[in-house]
This record gives C-alpha cells, sequence and structure tokens, in this order.
C-alpha cells in the first residue's frame, strides 16, 4: 500500500510539474485558422467570432502579462504591409467577458494587453508593422473562458481608447458650379507644395498657413463662401493607393474658415462647415492621384492664422465642435472674433 501510495503521488507531482511546463506555444495549429491581409485591405474592419480564454496563466509566462489562454495560438495572422505606412491594430468587441490579448510578432517578441482598447477590451498596436506572422491569443481576465469578436484594422484612430471624433458616413464633397472667374491656378502657392502618397505617415500631415484675401469666393460660385487669395494657399501633388482610403483636406483656426479647391481633372469644389463647427472638409472617397491646388478662405475679409491637414482618416480631420446653431450670439461672434457682419 505504502508503495502504492507513493507512486501516486510521484506521478501527481510529475504531472503537476509538466503542467506549470506549460505556455503558449506558436508552433501549433490556430484553433481558429489563419488570415491572410496585406495593407489597405477592404472591407476594414476584419472580424472573426471566437472562443477565448484557457487553462493557461498568461502571468507565470509573461511577467506584467494577464490574462489565461491557450496553448495553441487562437489564430495566425499573415500580413503584407504593402506599400502604405498605416499602424496594424489587433482588438476585441462584443464579448461576454473580460478579455485579453497575447501577440507574438514576426521577430519573435511578444506583447500583451488587457484594457487598452475601448471599455475592457484590449488592443495591440503596431505603428510600423512588418510583414510576416502575427501569433495571436485571445484570452480573459479570469479563468472562466468565453467568446469574442477578435478585430484587425487600420482604422483604428483612437487614442487611449477614447471615442473617435467623428463617426458617421463620409459623403464626398460635390463639385462646385462655377459662374464666375475662379482664381488663378497657375500662380505659386503660397505655403508651397506638398508630396504625399497613400498611407502617408504621420497622418494627418498639417501646415500652417494664412487664410483669407480680398477674393469674394461668391461670386465664383454661389455654393461657395469666404474670402480668398488669388493664389493657391497650397497644392498638394497627390499618388493615390489601391487600399480605397479617402483623400481627406480640412483646415482649423481660432476663426470662420472655408476651402475652396481645384482638382486634378480641373473640377472646383468648395466647403464651409464640413469637418464641424467652423471648419471645412474636403472629402473624396476615391482620391484620384494629381495635382490639388487649395485655397484655405475666410468667411469674413481679411486673413486669419489656420492649419491645413490633409489625412486619410476622418477622425483625424473632423473636429466635432459644437454647432453655431447651438452657439449664443455673443459665444458666435467671439468665435469668430467679431468680424462676420452678423455681429456689428
Amino acid at each position: 500500500m505504502k508503495s502504492l501510495l507513493a507512486a501516486a503521488t510521484i506521478t501527481l507531482l510529475l504531472t503537476g510539474h509538466a503542467a506549470a511546463q506549460i505556455s503558449p506555444n506558436p508552433n501549433l495549429r490556430p484553433l481558429h485558422g489563419d488570415i491572410h491581409l496585406s495593407g489597405g485591405f477592404l472591407p476594414d474592419p476584419h472580424d472573426l467570432r471566437v472562443n477565448a480564454g484557457g487553462p493557461i496563466r498568461v502571468g507565470s509566462f509573461r511577467s506584467g502579462c494577464s490574462g489565461y489562454v491557450t496553448e495553441a495560438p487562437t489564430v495566425s495572422v499573415h500580413w503584407s504591409s504593402g506599400s502604405g505606412a498605416l499602424p496594424l491594430f489587433f482588438t476585441t468587441t462584443g464579448s461576454d467577458r473580460d478579455p485579453t490579448i497575447l501577440v507574438r510578432d514576426p521577430s519573435g517578441a511578444w506583447h500583451c494587453d488587457d484594457d487598452g482598447g475601448d471599455g475592457l477590451n484590449p488592443l495591440f498596436e503596431a505603428r510600423n508593422a512588418r510583414t510576416g506572422r502575427y501569433d495571436v491569443w485571445v484570452g480573459t481576465f479570469s479563468a472562466t473562458r468565453g467568446v469574442a469578436t477578435f478585430r484587425i484594422t487600420e482604422l483604428n484612430n483612437r487614442a487611449g481608447g477614447s471615442a473617435p471624433s467623428y463617426s458617421g458616413p463620409l459623403d464626398p464633397t460635390p463639385r462646385a458650379v462655377v459662374t464666375g472667374r475662379p482664381p488663378n491656378h497657375h500662380l505659386s502657392p503660397r505655403f508651397g507644395i506638398i508630396d504625399l502618397s497613400a498611407g502617408f505617415a504621420p497622418d494627418p500631415y498639417t501646415l500652417n498657413v494664412n487664410a483669407g484675401g480680398n477674393i469674394s469666393a461668391g461670386d465664383i460660385s454661389s455654393s461657395c463662401r469666404g474670402f480668398i487669395s488669388e493664389a493657391p494657399t497650397a497644392r498638394l501633388q497627390w499618388e493615390g493607393g489601391a487600399g480605397g482610403l479617402p483623400l481627406l483636406i480640412a483646415a482649423r483656426s481660432d476663426g470662420d474658415t472655408t476651402l475652396l479647391l481645384r482638382g486634378p481633372d480641373g473640377s472646383w469644389y468648395c466647403d464651409d462647415d464640413g469637418a464641424g463647427g467652423l471648419n471645412p472638409l474636403f472629402a473624396s472617397t476615391v482620391g484620384r492621384s494629381g495635382r490639388y491646388d487649395i485655397w484655405v478662405g475666410r468667411y469674413s475679409q481679411g486673413t486669419i492664422s489656420a492649419v491645413l491637414s490633409i489625412s486619410e482618416l476622418i477622425g483625424n480631420v473632423s473636429t466635432a465642435h459644437r454647432s453655431i446653431d447651438d452657439m449664443s450670439d455673443d459665444e458666435y461672434c467671439e468665435y469668430v472674433d467679431w468680424d462676420d457682419p452678423d455681429c456689428w
């Protein structure tokens, strides 16, 4: 009897020792298969419903990490970065537990996160995502397993899990019907030429400019607002890509700015408050390659300092300030520095 008990004790010890040595193994077949994606993939985000959690406590494998995972990866992402430079994000949504994430990148480095995304969702971010295989474990904070939606995206522009400033549909800016003489797009741009290609980083690209002038944009087209200069404010030489991201051009300042723009095909566009509040936005869902001549205007005559922004991510150029309809008369006049004729 003593020998049987001793043998059983040794067996339990050996079994426990073996279990303690089990750790996440990237060499095993992923439980939910392989995903093959390239930079600029569509549709974005790419979602996959997965089982989350497992018997292995990640903290015993990687110091400072939380959660429980399986031995085999949840999924393996085979990534080709392409010619763009957008970041790569892994996160979760729609979980019935508090999910966590563990990632082994193509270089063999390990990464983990608990609540870096929205709410209790984790977030892995690769700003310069190298081409290769990313092994991903979707875990749960406690030992109780659950389900979650694993999400891959290049468009998560949320900082610290805060909501983006714009989440609505993107409407392309309509062409303006030109009835008067437009400004001279042959003149050298006052603040230089910008050369950008799809997938540029950092996003947004910004340029400090002076907005406004003495030419009424309303004399060019009845749909245009504000006052502009004869020469373009800036010129964008744009090389579009195959990723399908929009081209977004906006301006912001302490006053009320407007935009007038001539596209590569010679069409004219104008906008007043499309970026939210008193800030204008030109939006093209196609973003064809070529030259864009840009005039940053001011709602009233004169000039004002402004920032021209170019982006492929709507949350980076849409300010989502209060509408002017929500402002009192005093607030509006203070916002536009009392230069609007209605404030006189």
